[in-house]
Parts: structure tokens; sequence; C-alpha cells
């Protein structure tokens, strides 16, 4: 081999070589603009997980109502009721309170009470409106005093079970409006009274904020 032939497959192979490590930076420039969209990568996903979860939050947001009951509701006396979505089988859970009292001659009367019920509601898609079956149960206690001699004259325990069917119409977003009819065993009992148990037609109208 000549000097010059030697001399130009050393000049090739340095050319090649060149070439490859000039390559090299751009290889590494690619790595590393690759390497940069990660972060963007991963913020994108971020993003996704946030949105995911505000999606989430609002399918398990729960509805809430607290109302007045106006089938009850006078001068004397009146009921509030607050319901809240449990979650389960499109269902709610509604707590009632109230509280009357009476003045017939001369005796006084007052009645508090609570109740408890379980709604289940129909629609397809589980809003607390439209039509709803209900399973109910009340307890209430009445004393009666003397208002000349200021004593208990007695006191009378209601317990009622019951059920009814009802539906709930929501104005302006915000605004319940829920009658509702069924039917009730009431089971009373006092100290000077023997045990009575009879059937009773349940009314209910309810008013309230829906949020």
């Amino acid at each position: 081999m000549t000097a010059a032939s030697t001399s130009t497959a050393v000049l090739a192979v340095l050319g090649v070589s060149a070439a490859l490590a000039a390559g090299a930076p751009r290889t590494a420039a690619a790595d590393a603009a690759s390497a940069a969209g990660a972060p963007r990568t991963a913020a994108a996903d971020v993003g996704d997980g946030d949105g995911a979860r505000a999606v989430t939050a609002r399918a398990e947001a729960r509805p809430t109502a607290v109302s007045l009951q106006l089938a009850t509701l006078d001068r004397t006396g009146g009921a509030i009721q607050a319901e809240r979505a449990t979650g389960w089988r499109k269902t709610s859970v509604a707590v009632a309170l109230g509280a009357r009292t009476a003045a017939r001659g001369d005796f006084d009367s007052l009645t508090v009470g609570a109740g408890l019920e379980l709604r289940r509601w129909l629609r397809r898609s589980f809003s607390m409106r439209g039509w709803y079956l209900a399973a109910r149960t009340d307890l209430s206690r009445t004393s009666v005093d003397d208002a000349l001699d200021g004593r208990r004259v007695g006191a009378l325990t209601t317990w009622s079970l019951g059920a009814a069917v009802g539906y709930r119409l929501v104005l302006w977003r915000h605004l319940e409006l829920t009658p509702s009819l069924g039917l009730a065993t009431v089971v009373e009992a006092g100290a000077m009274s023997p045990v009575t148990a009879r059937g009773a037609a349940i009314v209910g109208l309810t008013a309230g904020a829906f949020f």
C-alpha cells in the first residue's frame, strides 16, 4: 500500500468518525428535548387528574333539602325537616323535629316530637326530584297541665309507622315543594289511659330550600 492510499484511508476513517461525532450532539439534543417534554406530559396528566377528580366530586355531591312541614304549620306549632342523600341505592334520609302548644279552657298542652323517614327515589338519574316511595316513623309526647293549679295532669306518648308516596317539584333550582300521601298505624299510650292502636292517613306537604 502506498503512502497516498494510506493517507486517503485514514482521512476517510476520520471523516466517518467526525460525522458520527457530529451526529451525537443532535441525538443528545433530541433526547434532551424529549426529556424536556416529560414535565409537560406530567403536567397534562396532573391536569387530567384534577379534571377527573372534579367530575367525580360533582358526581358524588349529595343533594340536601331543608324544609318546613306546611301540613303541621300554624300559629301554635310547626316542624322543620332536613333531608340528605345517603349515596346508597338512590335513597335519602329525612329527619324532622316539631312542637305544638294548645290551650283548652283551664288546661294547657305541649307536644314535642321527632320523625325519621327513608325515601327511595324512582327516577333513573338520582337527583332527589320526582316520584319517591317512603317509610316513616314518628314519636311524640304530649303533656297536659292544669293552668290554674300549675300541676301536671297527665301525658300521652304517640308512636306511628307508615308508608307514603310523594313527588318533589324543584322551582328556580333551589325551591322545593313536596306533597305526599300515605297510611300509618298510630299507637297511643299514657299513664292514665290504655294502649290503643288505629289507622290514619298521612298527608304531608313541605316547602323549603334545595341545594
